[in-house]
């Protein structure tokens, strides 16, 4: 399991502050691992240290928040730049292009900032709008939930919880919130029973990022204290998710990766559903792919013994 929230939580309270409780950490460590990179991040010209860079992008974030900006037809506002981040730190894939749009605020190059967005928006098209691609998340997150309100003022201290819980996250979340207050139905098969003590036939095995903006390896640890003889794998990198994805068409093959490569975890994972056998308790994999590098999990396919021209023959034969 990856990308995991403590159920009863989700289920019974009005949002999920734990969910971002690492994403300023993510944040930071994303400016470090730019300045890190020189050369492969634009933004880190403009300052020597992570707090200093820090500084001067939320600087600029609360000026444009006060006195939006226009660069050739487009205004910037607060909430553009607020959903780019949200988006842009689940994946390390989006790091340069969201280096590239942040620098380019940062130094006045409307040009460049509009760029690093083309970028982005190539990888996600709604990320720069604050829209969702469609309604999935509000039909996943508020059928579930049991979170209604008949006015905005009964949810001001929901939302209020929300923006404590995260300085660059926390108030992206209101319009979720805003959805679900108003949701005229509960899924069917909503779980009523306990989380705790649970027995599986296997044991599981759940797995989180330590820089993950979105859904904190907090509740992989929660979940398992519900799970009897579960263990968490902890990888150590950027990411919303472990997930490598395929997708199949007519005319290419495309890989993606919402965290970085691990062969560490991807063995442990093919371990688990081959063998049975689960990590040791507190274990954790290092990455094997650095922010900014260009590399996905496609270098690392034939180490886990894929046979990418296999694959490619397939997808020929589409």
């Amino acid at each position: 399991m990856s990308r995991t929230l403590f159920s009863k939580y989700f289920s019974n309270l009005p949002s999920e502050p734990e969910a971002f409780s690492d994403a300023d950490m993510a944040f930071s460590a994303f400016l470090g691992a730019c300045l890190a990179s020189p050369n492969d991040c634009v933004l880190a010209g403009n300052k020597t240290s992570t707090q200093d860079l820090e500084a001067s992008i939320w600087k600029m974030i609360n000026d444009i928040k006060y006195q939006p900006i226009e660069i050739e037809g487009s205004i910037v506002e607060y909430i553009t730049i607020k959903s780019m981040i949200r988006s842009s730190l689940y994946n390390v894939e989006k790091f340069p292009g969201f280096a590239k749009a942040l620098n380019g605020l940062l130094v006045n190059n409307g040009t460049q900032y509009l760029e690093g967005a083309a970028e982005l928006a190539a990888l996600n098209p709604p990320v720069l709008t604050g829209d969702s691609a469609d309604d999935s998340p509000y039909g996943i997150h508020c059928s579930d939930k049991r979170y209604r309100r008949s006015s905005l003022e009964e949810m001001i201290p929901d939302i209020e919880m929300l923006e404590y819980s995260s300085k660059i996250m926390g108030d992206n979340s209101p319009v979720l919130l805003s959805m679900c207050a108003q949701w005229k139905m509960s899924a069917k098969e909503h779980y009523e029973g306990d989380f705790q003590n649970i027995r599986t036939k296997t044991p599981v095995m759940l797995i989180g990022n330590t820089f993950d903006s979105a859904t904190s390896i907090k509740g992989a640890f929660n979940v398992s204290s519900g799970f009897v003889d579960s263990v968490v794998l902890r990888q150590d990198g950027f990411g919303v998710s472990i997930i490598t994805f395929l997708t199949m068409s007519t005319n290419e093959l495309q890989h993606g990766s919402l965290g970085q490569a691990s062969l560490c975890t991807a063995k442990a994972v093919k371990t688990y559903f081959m063998d049975g056998v689960l990590p040791a308790q507190g274990a954790v994999c290092a990455v094997d792919v650095a922010p900014f590098s260009g590399k996905t999990f496609d270098d690392f396919l034939p180490e886990l013994g894929f046979d990418t021209s296999k694959i490619l023959e397939v997808q020929g034969t589409e």
